[in-house]
């Protein structure tokens, strides 16, 4: 394990540019203990996104996450359960990580928007976050429309909104979040609303009650009510808030789990 103080001191930079992810729970509560199994996972840069732990060491969050990795020719990147993170905190390093094959970064958000990234250390926790059953959320979701389901969206970012001097950017510190959030039905608006074959979409009410699920809250686990049950990977966030502002989007936009393009490929790395 190791303590990465110049990347956390670096994190207000990068937000400050939108040069990288970045996550983002707005409003909501503190997540404490109630998803140890959520973390977040940073680059030697300053990128941060958060994800969900499947196993000891696999670890699920978004594509165009680990397509960045990558791209920015990171050798390692390092990945904290804390429930806030700070200059104290404990991180396991992981230097293996997969984007899905599917993925194509120009044709985001219409791709297969996964990525897994592989610990170098197990964790070993009590329960492990877990993959829905093909279709799930075609039972739980009527093609009528409605549901009283409750979604739980938990990520690791800001609590607010710091204006002032420039474009809008998280306030810290960085801490588990979750964002209780409810179906956004269908209509003739197309993408941003509905279930579709590839899509859940969900309100944002970025209240105390509630919470957002912003744009940036990238690899966050969308979990069904208060279980550890996943049925999505939230990927960004549709219709940009008053001014432009990073948080308070309509909608956040998640990529399904209980596909076959989902399921097929993430099963391979628990087998």
């Amino acid at each position: 394990m190791r303590r990465i103080l110049t990347v956390l001191a670096g994190l207000v930079v990068l937000a400050l540019v939108g040069a990288a992810p970045a996550a983002a729970i707005t409003g909501g509560r503190p997540d404490g203990n109630a998803h140890p199994y959520v973390g977040i996972v940073l680059t030697a840069d300053g990128a941060l996104c958060s994800g969900s732990l499947l196993s000891p060491t696999v670890f699920l969050t978004a594509g165009h996450c680990t397509y960045y990795f990558t791209e920015s020719g990171a050798d390692e990147v390092f990945v904290s359960f804390d429930s806030q993170v700070t200059a104290d905190s404990e991180f396991i390093t992981a230097s293996t990580w997969y984007t899905h094959p599917d993925y194509v970064h120009a044709d985001w958000p219409y791709t297969a928007d996964y990525g897994i990234v592989i610990l170098d250390e197990p964790v070993q926790l009590d329960e492990y976050a877990v993959l829905p059953e093909l279709g799930a959320l075609d039972e739980i979701i009527p093609a009528t429309g409605g549901t009283d389901q409750k979604f739980v969206d938990v990520g690791y970012g800001q609590t607010g909104v710091e204006v002032g001097g420039g474009t809008p950017r998280p306030s810290f510190p960085l801490e588990r979040r979750q964002a209780e959030q409810r179906y956004l039905p269908g209509g003739e608006g197309g993408i941003g609303h509905g279930l579709t074959e590839d899509f859940l979409f969900l309100l944002n009410i970025p209240s105390d009650q509630h919470g957002s699920a912003c744009g940036g809250d990238s690899g966050s686990g969308v979990f069904l009510g208060d279980t550890n049950q996943l049925v999505a990977v939230h990927t960004g966030g549709y219709r940009l808030g008053s001014d432009g502002s990073i948080c308070g989007r309509l909608s956040s936009l998640n990529h399904r789990l209980d596909t076959a393009v989902a399921l097929d490929w993430i099963t391979t790395f628990l087998d």
